[in-house]
């Protein structure tokens, strides 16, 4: 105890090859034990290529990101982080129907609001897909052209286009122009500038 310096408990110190790599003293809140274990653990392979999926996600390199998390969950299946990465990999290129299957089924987890939050957008493209958006008159037109636009990965056009219907009509079809919206801000990310520029002209419009 001297050796290492211990005068108090308790006293909790993390050895790697017989040298302390971590230590702290007294009791502490699981929160901080947690973060302790976390910066003296090495990280799986698991958790490095979630790492490396999420970081391609949030650069939209869809396609690749959609593999890694397709080897993610052939490796653990219905990881609910590993699920909504693959989902809005799917959204970025436009895939709603298969999207929309895996958004429905989402397993209750904290992921999981976002997960509803993306619905909207995965459901709009799967209409478009399948030829089912209503074009009864000009804000319908445009609408679809927007979701289209979104499934082209033309994100900005698609918000653009999005944000004239919502000047016109804020409540266009019981609030289907607002909730894609919100879902393709969802895909963006919150750290994405545009999304924080588009979040101040929504609330503009609505508000």
């Amino acid at each position: 105890a001297l050796h290492y310096g211990v005068r108090s408990i308790p006293a909790v110190k993390a050895f790697s090859q017989a040298e302390v790599v971590g230590e702290f003293t007294g009791l502490q809140p699981e929160a901080r034990i947690r973060e302790f274990l976390a910066r003296i653990t090495p990280p799986s392979p698991l958790a490095l290529a979630m790492e490396k999926a999420t970081s391609l996600l949030q650069d939209q390199q869809w396609a690749e990101s959609e593999s890694l998390f397709r080897d993610l969950l052939d490796q653990v299946p219905q990881q609910p982080e590993a699920l909504l990465g693959l989902a809005m990999t799917l959204l970025g290129q436009g895939y709603g129907h298969e999207a929309q299957v895996i958004l429905k089924g989402f397993p209750p987890s904290r992921e999981y609001a976002r997960a509803q939050q993306l619905l909207p957008l995965a459901d709009a493209l799967a209409k478009s897909e399948s030829g089912e958006l209503p074009e009864d008159n000009d804000l319908d037109a445009a609408y679809a052209n927007s979701v289209r636009l979104a499934g082209r990965g033309n994100l900005p056009s698609a918000l653009d286009g999005l944000l004239e219907i919502l000047r016109q009509n804020k409540n266009y079809r019981q609030g289907t122009a607002r909730q894609v919206f919100l879902a393709l801000l969802e895909l963006l990310g919150p750290n994405d500038p545009q999304s924080r520029a588009y979040r101040s002209e929504l609330a503009a419009i609505l508000f």
